[in-house]
């Protein structure tokens, strides 16, 4: 864990409680340096929402592919990268 924890470049915390919104339910946040990536469930499936470190939106309700296209790291971090629960949320190392 002590390596994890020396490499982390993201914190990825479930969202709790449930945030219902118009657009769906909200299931959780990874924050990188550069953005916070908001991931909510939808009845079109799982969205990202990215927005910068000042809190400023960048992007909208992206699914996966347009989140490649657009954040190409952003999408490395929470695709393949390697997490681990902490209390309070997830340590995370994306590649």
């Amino acid at each position: 864990m002590r390596a994890l924890l020396g490499s982390a470049i993201a914190l990825a915390v479930l969202a709790s409680p449930l945030q219902v919104s118009s657009e769906g339910v909200v299931i959780g946040h990874v924050v990188t340096r550069e953005y916070k990536i908001t991931i909510t469930s939808t009845r079109e499936g799982i969205r990202y929402s990215v927005r910068d470190t000042t809190g400023r939106a960048l992007a909208e309700q992206l699914a996966p592919e347009q989140l490649l296209a657009r954040y190409p790291e952003a999408h490395r971090t929470i695709f393949h990268g390697v997490g681990e629960r902490v209390p309070g949320g997830i340590v995370w190392a994306g590649k």
